[in-house]
């Protein structure tokens, strides 16, 4: 018996016993029938021109005229044989009897009348068995292997199972539940994107599944034997399927259509292996009744039986050119015939028949270039041969068992053997050594959904990317921030969750962690912690979507997905309120270049940023005018979109930290700044220790305001004074002893302008550097500065006059320049300067 289907052997005499107490009908002995009797006396097998495959065959009878007369059990002689009171006694000596209860069905279904059956028949698939406790896990075994055209992916199937493996690491990617029995043959189809699966439960059915090997989703189901599949082909054009079992048939389908188009008769046992030439033109099949047939797939004619072979076959195999037809099988040898033209009979003469294993010969392959073929047998050996003069190449070491199934690698330099206690390997054509799996890839992000949590609470994050099957261990590099697999969701290469629990305690700002395989780790990445609650974008596939936030404050994670993409967020807001609108793209790695628009209910625009502070990502504080419903806007400056230009939009009345005054501190000391910014206390102040030089950190507590960056002030090298308000007018100058540092403020309460006037003393003649530091120090103000003379008039230092055209050329720039065009350049000269 061929090895596929050893270990579906139990099921097939064990099937489902229907068992009625009253009044039974043909669906309660039919299973019975099914487990005892369907082997011989079936429609495809008339023993004794008797089938109990169905109610009808049942009546017809036999040979012997009537099998069963309702009501009269002496004259059933169905009841009779069963029970041992007429000959020849059934089952036949040797098999598995029915038993007494089993009896007994059948004998109230007869003596109530040997009704037929009423509603739908008992399922073949569903099969009711004893249930035996193991006395230990069972052994996973493997029965089939295939590669995909590209050699990336490969499949293995065993029983109910089917594996799909990254071929160079040989991870396990994705499992395919739902097989029905063992899968006795797999075949990558349509580019790679599908898989043929064949199987069945033995003495029941045979089934072929075609799986999206995407997600293992099942797209159809064919069944048309009455036995397991041995064998399912799809022939080179996709056109024609061809399935074969234990049945003795091989039938043809109609792939596109699941329409059987033909089915082909003359074998006369299981047939167990089904290949078609590289044109599709010739199905060649092995069989247990020790011939190899070849067939034309178009009519259906048998061309050529090549019978040589002593004993059952198991394998057989065209060579890439067509030429060539190799089979072996239970009499150790591999035959090879030449295929002649048409392969009519009488064309196909013998070239070699090599004892070749001392075991069964299992499977044949050969290599896509046509160089070598590679055997296996049931002595646990694997050898490559020489193709075209079939000599030995390499006997390759003893396997720990039954190498059942091979995968040849397209590019012709590897093959997989998978082996009958689940084990696998991979070996090299040219040496016949193991290939080790390669290293697996490091797991890779791609999107992180949300970007952000909030601390005291457990998030799920959606991580996708590549490589991330592999992932058991995620490191956070923060002690306060616990991150774990959530082991409940879903997971495959493609995607994976964690859980994220940041402490109460823990600071706002980012995160890094990094996602780690048993043999490698990615690169860190980085989740945004806040204290404020963290929203995704509900619509993130729709295009200028308008989403409404019910409470705020809140911080709201999107992404500007496609080009021209924007996303709006209307709130409610009360007159008077500071909202403040952070708008986190490029600090976070974002590609977003964004622009963040404020709008009231009518439309009128009454707030928007593209910067702050030198980065681009916009900040807007916006003092409510009136309550209502306002709207806010993002899009990219360049109307751009991808995956890569999300953002966070923090919404609320939130304390955001701007700067301090002063910015510089005496040295050596402790001083207590002002904290400047919105809707911070009226006495939100820091105390900055101060070294002897350089700049000093101001402590800002990051769990009660927002703030972009660390703030820091310079510590002083001069005295260090403060402006004294009003300086707006020489008359009223602050005066301060030079050489000094002050500190000032260009604010004006109601709105107007505001000057700050500085007065000093100097004798004349003395040089003086004056300079402000602003912008440096991370303040908003483009500082302007004029030095007067005691009457407030300006100190002249340099008179300037045009000697070129003066005017500029508007007409050659766009809206994409970011300069003009100077008038008459040509007469310019090399470092000349403009003014």
């Amino acid at each position: 018996m061929k090895p596929h289907c050893l270990l579906s052997l139990v099921l097939t005499f064990v099937g489902a016993i229907g068992v009625r107490a009253e009044a039974p009908d043909f669906n309660a002995v039919a299973p019975i029938f099914m487990k005892y009797c369907v082997g011989c006396h079936n429609d495809g097998d008339r023993e004794g021109k008797l089938t109990l495959e169905s109610y009808d065959g049942l009546l017809t009878g036999g040979e012997h005229g009537a099998v069963v007369t309702a009501e009269q059990l002496d004259l059933s002689r169905l009841v009779r044989v069963i029970t041992g009171k007429a000959e020849p006694a059934m089952p036949p000596e040797g098999s598995e009897t029915p038993s007494q209860e089993e009896i007994q069905t059948i004998v109230a279904w007869v003596t109530a009348g040997a009704r037929g059956p009423s509603g739908a028949p008992p399922d073949p698939a569903n099969l009711v068995t004893p249930k035996v406790e193991l006395l230990k896990p069972a052994r996973q075994t493997l029965q089939s292997a295939a590669l995909s055209s590209d050699g990336k992916l490969l499949a293995l199937g065993g029983y109910r199972v089917v594996k799909i493996l990254d071929a160079a690491t040989q991870t396990v990617l994705r499992e395919l539940p739902g097989i029905p029995g063992n899968v006795n043959n797999l075949q990558f189809i349509a580019n790679g994107e599908q898989l043929l699966v064949a199987g069945g439960e033995p003495g029941l059915f045979g089934e072929v599944q075609v799986r999206n090997v995407a997600d293992g989703a099942l797209l159809r189901s064919l069944r048309g034997h009455k036995d397991c599949l041995y064998d399912a082909v799809l022939s080179p054009d996709g056109k024609t399927l061809a399935t074969a079992g234990y049945d003795y048939q091989i039938v043809l389908w109609n792939f596109e259509t699941g329409e059987q188009t033909k089915t082909l008769h003359g074998h006369n046992a299981g047939v167990y292996d089904l290949e078609f030439s590289p044109d599709g033109q010739i199905l060649a099949s092995a069989s247990g009744d020790r011939t190899v047939k070849l067939w034309n797939v178009a009519s259906g004619e048998r061309l050529d039986t090549l019978g040589q072979s002593l004993l059952e076959l198991y394998a057989v195999a065209f060579s890439p050119d067509g030429k060539r037809v190799a089979a072996g099988g239970v009499d150790n040898r591999i035959r090879v015939w030449e295929i002649g033209p048409g392969a009519k009979e009488g064309t196909n003469p013998i070239l070699h028949a090599r004892y070749a294993h001392e075991g069964a010969i299992l499977r044949l392959a050969y290599t896509p270039d046509g160089k070598s073929l590679v055997s296996t047998a049931e002595n646990r050996s694997v050898k490559i041969w020489n193709a075209e003069e079939m000599v030995e190449r390499h006997l390759l070491d003893q396997q720990s068992d039954w190498p059942v199934a091979l995968a040849v690698a397209p590019d012709s330099q590897s093959f997989f053997v998978a082996l009958l206690d689940g084990g696998f390997s991979r070996f090299l054509v040219e040496s016949g050594q193991i290939q080790p799996p390669s290293p697996p890839p490091a797991p890779e992000l791609a999107t992180i959904s949300p970007r952000g949590v909030e601390r005291g609470k457990t998030t799920r994050v959606t991580l996708r990317g590549a490589h991330l099957a592999a992932v058991n261990y995620v490191q956070s590099f923060e002690p306060l921030v616990q991150v774990a697999i959530a082991e409940d969701a879903p997971r495959d290469d493609n995607s994976l969750v964690i859980d994220v629990t940041p402490d109460a305690t823990m600071f706002r700002g980012p995160v890094r962690f990094k996602l780690q395989t048993p043999a490698s780790e990615g690169q860190p990445a980085v989740l945004q912690v806040d204290f404020i609650p963290q929203a995704v974008e509900a619509t993130p596939d729709v295009a200028r979507s308008v989403e409404h936030l019910n409470a705020l404050p809140v911080g709201v994670w999107g992404a500007l997905s496609v080009p021209g993409d924007e996303d709006s967020f209307t709130f409610e807001a009360t007159a008077g309120d500071t909202i403040v609108f952070d708008l986190l793209a490029k600090l976070t790695g974002s590609e977003l270049n964004a622009v963040l628009t404020v709008f009231d209910d009518s439309g009128k625009l009454v707030a928007s940023s593209n910067d702050f502070d030198g980065v681009e990502d916009p900040l807007v504080a916006l003092e409510i005018p009136r309550s209502g419903r306002y709207r806010a806007s993002v899009k990219d400056l360049a109307a751009s979109g991808s995956d890569k230009h999300f953002y966070q939009l923090a919404i609320g009345k939130l304390p955001y930290v701007t700067g301090c005054y002063p910015l510089s501190v005496p040295p050596d000391a402790k001083t207590r700044v002002n904290l400047l910014g919105y809707n911070l206390p009226a006495e939100a102040t820091a105390e900055v220790t101060a070294g002897a030089i350089g700049d000093a950190g101001v402590p800002v507590d990051a769990n009660q305001y927002r703030l972009r960056r660390p703030l820091m002030v310079a510590i002083g090298t001069m005295p260090e004074s403060l402006e004294a308000e009003p300086n707006d007018a020489p008359e009223r100058a602050t005066s301060i002893s030079a050489p000094a540092t002050v500190g000032g403020r260009i604010f004006a309460e109601d709105g107007g302008h505001d000057v700050d006037i500085f007065r000093f003393d100097s004798p004349a003649g003395k040089q003086w550097i004056i300079e402000t530091n602003a912008a440096g120090r991370g303040s908003p103000i483009d500082t302007k500065l004029e030095l007067l003379l005691p009457d407030g008039r300006p100190v002249p230092r340099v008179l300037l006059q045009a000697v070129r055209d003066s005017n500029i050329e508007f007409r050659p720039t766009d809206s994409n320049a970011s300069g003009f065009r100077v008038k008459n350049w040509e007469e310019m000269h090399l470092n000349q300067y403009l003014y």
